[in-house]
């Protein structure tokens, strides 16, 4: 919930949505039931609306012995309809040879905007397309950059001032 200060913003959201959600886990995560208690923590805070995806927010954990475990325990929770998909959320594509080998998730979440477009230059777009793992892309618009007039003043985005006339 980095994100998020006030917790009743989704108070009043329409049911029908489906929300992604990112997770954070730790080593206590090793456990089902403190997994599933925390799980439903994080469910209270977004008012119980239905949950479709969890995504790991960072994936170092998957890289080390509690994250077999930790993932097995969010399979089990998806079983048990707690939320329908397990995700991870990339900052670059180095890391999905190792994932895809170790795990099966179904989500994919990366950035991608005119100015990275790495998932498809890498070729790992088609490959996850070819696999069924969905692609759900962040950071479109560089994080409100290319929708901000502002950053066409700043020295630092003057390399990239052409780019961003142009979108």
């Amino acid at each position: 919930f980095t994100y998020i200060n006030k917790k009743d913003v989704f108070k009043n959201v329409d049911k029908k949505f489906k929300f992604s959600t990112k997770i954070i886990p730790n080593s206590e995560w090793v456990s089902l039931e403190f997994c599933q208690k925390e799980l439903e923590r994080h469910f209270k805070t977004l008012n119980n609306n239905k949950i479709e995806t969890i995504l790991f927010h960072d994936v170092k954990v998957l890289f080390t012995k509690n994250g077999f475990k930790i993932f097995r325990n969010l399979e089990i929770l998806k079983k048990k309809k707690y939320f329908q998909k397990i995700g991870l959320s990339i900052y670059d594509t180095q890391c999905l040879s190792y994932m895809i080998a170790n795990y099966d998730f179904d989500v994919v979440q990366c950035p991608y905007n005119i100015l990275d477009r790495r998932i498809l230059a890498s070729g790992w777009f088609d490959k996850l397309k070819s696999k069924g793992i969905e692609i759900h892309i962040r950071s479109i618009f560089l994080q409100g950059l290319l929708v901000n007039k502002n950053v066409y003043k700043k020295k630092y985005f003057k390399k990239w001032k052409k780019k961003f006339s142009e979108w």
